[in-house]
């Protein structure tokens, strides 16, 4: 990849890495007060998952936006004859040379290498997690004849269409649903002689729950985002809303068919014999995070403010900044700019001669074109590979292009004229 084009995406990129600073604050705060009035949990749980839906919206719109605005503003032009029609004022159409630009990256160049970075960590961290929820898909025995009778009932009941299992394992400290297209539901073992019929039928129909909602699936999609958006805490905060009202949603459909007295007795129970966090990709029964307020919940207790709220009203605050942030920073117009040349800027206009060669040959490059760099001005070398250009008043840069050869961009010194010519040698790509 050329140095140009880098420079390209990773301003690009940087400059929709700042504008999703204020633009997931302000979605996020809309969606935030869209849910706050809404009665029902599962519209609740609906409005902070269309929420975390409009984020890669967002972020993706601003990304082609930018690449736009950059590629538009850079377009090469066709060739033609420049003013007066002479020989050293062609215009080229060499695809990225007047993108050129010096080795030396500004600072959001480094902040769009650090996201880059975290990137390939959380995805490689989100693979390893799906192995192992691969391979405790894969694991388990059946239970005994009578639980799997009474379990067919259920799953027919709740999900006829869907073909689930219910599988006992060693691997699982907790009960868990896994698996998006051949859901399986995992019991730890030992947990059955623990549980009465009729608690292990509650249970059993909260993850089956779980599996009509196509939960399994949309944790997999905030997961997606989580990694995606890693740098943003607003999607810890939408993630962390929208579990919590995806298990208040079952909480409340399940106990109105078991009854509230023996539901809450299954989820203590299986939360006293649950020891491991939740497993990634899966749905577990009990969360510790909620539970306590799961529990309450089903005996009519008002469920305590979200603190995290706190944490949103503070970013709120700091949208002015985000903002500022964002609109400040240099752009993809400023490329050309964000390097600055040590050179002294010539204040007259000089006439640069030189010769063109091949860097491994020596062989003189014969209709080599030389851009003044962000100008249309240029000129080719001869049969000779030689070539003469008046450089105008502040101009200090020149591409050299040759097809087949890398693109080199050459800094001219004050006063570089005839007599100091300018040599410059081209390496095949």
């Amino acid at each position: 990849m050329s140095t140009p084009l880098l420079h390209t995406l990773l301003a690009v990129l940087a400059t929709a890495l700042l504008h999703s600073l204020w633009l997931f604050i302000v979605l996020t705060g809309l969606g935030y007060l869209v849910a706050g009035t809404l009665k029902k949990v599962h519209q609740r749980y609906t409005a902070y998952l269309l929420t975390l839906l409009t984020l890669p919206v967002a972020f993706g719109t601003v990304l082609l936006l930018t690449w736009g605005n950059a590629t538009a503003t850079r377009a090469p032009a066709g060739p033609s004859v420049g003013e007066g029609g002479t020989a050293d004022r062609l215009l080229f159409t060499d695809g990225l040379s007047p993108l050129g630009l010096s080795l030396t990256f500004h600072w959001t160049d480094y902040l769009a290498i650090a996201y880059l970075i975290g990137l390939m960590f959380f995805a490689g961290l989100r693979l390893h997690q799906y192995g192992v929820t691969l391979r405790l898909q894969a694991g388990g025995d059946a239970p005994d004849p009578e639980w799997i009778t009474a379990f067919h009932a259920l799953r027919t009941r709740v999900v006829p269409s869907r073909e689930v299992r219910w599988k006992i394992t060693a691997q699982v400290g907790q009960v868990l649903v896994v698996g998006v297209l051949r859901p399986v539901i995992l019991f730890p073992v030992g947990l059955l002689a623990t549980l009465t019929p009729a608690e292990v039928e509650a249970i059993l129909l909260h993850e089956l729950h779980h599996v009509r909602r196509h939960d399994v699936l949309w944790n997999s999609v905030q997961l997606l985002a989580v990694s995606v958006f890693f740098y943003h805490p607003l999607v810890y905060w939408l993630s962390r809303c929208i579990d919590r009202e995806r298990e208040y949603s079952c909480d409340d459909t399940v106990s109105a068919t078991t009854g509230q007295q023996t539901y809450a007795r299954a989820l203590v129970r299986v939360a006293r014999f649950s020891l491991h966090p939740t497993t990634t990709y899966t749905m577990p029964a009990v969360d510790q995070r909620t539970f306590t307020h799961r529990v309450r919940r089903l005996f009519g207790a008002t469920t305590p403010p979200d603190r995290s709220s706190s944490s949103l009203l503070l970013l709120l605050v700091l949208l002015p900044l985000c903002m500022l942030l964002a609109f400040c920073a240099p752009g993809t117009d400023d490329l050309p700019t964000l390097a600055e040349s040590n050179t002294t800027t010539p204040t007259e206009a000089t006439t640069i001669s030189g010769t063109v060669t091949d860097a491994e040959t020596g062989e003189p490059l014969i209709g080599t074109s030389i851009l003044i760099q962000h100008t249309t001005v240029g000129t080719v070398t001869d049969m000779d590979g030689q070539f003469t250009i008046n450089m105008p008043a502040g101009a200090h840069h020149l591409v050299f292009s040759y097809t087949g050869y890398q693109t080199s961009i050459q800094a001219t010194q004050l006063n570089q004229n005839v007599d100091r010519p300018l040599d410059v040698q081209l390496a095949v790509e």
